[in-house]
């Protein structure tokens, strides 16, 4: 058990061990209305250690990381430990060719990407460690997450943003890297000036690969073939997403529905959806006069 920001973390299991720093799933035993799992990282490196300190504090002494995912940083036994929400992984490389089915879907899944860089609010350095593809997940409705697998075993705190562009330009690359067939302007457009932009290495900023995306979200008009594929690809997401739950609470309905008609039939019941004639005939015999 280890103890610290306020819980007593139960560990579940181990993600990564690499001598720099490891990953443990914890749970908080500490509190019973707490139901979450956490990502607990703890870095035993020295100069790992001082580096992240520096970076994850101002110079006022206040934590420099946002709230809603990192929650809480403590030292323990020279082990800097760093505490995260945590979020069953869904890698993006994993789930892309399932989702990815049209031009609208690799758009949306690119800027969406772009997006949660700009809104994740850390250091250069640590935006580095999330933009590892291990780090990189998307769920049934096309959102990005990252979650806190962060391996810290090259860690340089010496980072920039043009580093972190040119990470978010390898993973569009990969992204693009499909079979699909091409015939929105505007979405050939977009593609065609990133790579025009990314071979001449005119990108500095993240902001400015969004923007270059994003910009052709108005000319990317809602056709009825766009508005079309919106619509499957949300019924899609719903029956994935609930396919479960959908079999459970069906499947009986129609076995118990099977078995009242099979019973109704047996005892020659007069219920009124026994009355259908595909009930009451089988071929050329009519049923009820027996």
């Amino acid at each position: 058990m280890i103890v610290g920001a306020g819980k007593k973390l139960k560990i579940i299991r181990e993600v990564l061990n690499n001598g720099v720093n490891k990953i443990y799933i914890c749970e908080n035993i500490g509190n019973k209305y707490d139901n979450e799992y956490y990502t607990l990282i703890r870095i035993y490196d020295d100069n790992v250690i001082k580096d992240v300190l520096k970076i994850v504090y101002d110079k006022d002494g206040n934590i420099k990381l946002p709230e809603d995912m990192f929650k809480g940083l403590f030292v323990d036994v020279d082990t800097l430990n760093i505490l995260m929400t945590y979020k069953e992984p869904r890698k993006i490389f994993l789930y892309l060719k399932s989702y990815m089915t049209s031009e609208y879907s690799q758009y949306i899944i690119i800027k969406n990407i772009l997006y949660q860089c700009l809104a994740l609010r850390v250091e250069y350095p640590l935006l580095y460690l999330f933009l590892d593809a291990e780090n990189i997940n998307l769920d049934g409705d096309f959102n990005i997450f990252f979650n806190g697998f962060l391996n810290f075993e090259n860690f340089n705190s010496d980072i920039d943003e043009k580093k972190c562009v040119q990470k978010c330009c390898e993973i569009i690359d990969e992204i693009l890297n499909s079979n699909l067939e091409l015939t929105n302007k505007s979405h050939v457009k977009a593609i065609n000036l990133f790579i025009k932009k990314k071979r001449n290495n005119v990108y500095k900023r993240i902001i400015d690969i969004y923007n270059d995306f994003k910009i052709q979200e108005k000319k990317y008009k809602q056709t009825k073939s766009n508005i079309l594929e919106t619509i499957k690809l949300n019924i899609q997401n719903v029956f994935k997403r609930n396919f479960k739950l959908i079999v459970a609470y069906i499947g009986p309905v129609f076995i118990i529905l099977a078995a009242i008609m099979f019973f109704c039939n047996l005892f020659k019941m007069d219920l009124p959806f026994t009355k259908y004639k595909g009930l009451n005939m089988i071929g050329t015999v009519n049923m009820s006069q027996h």
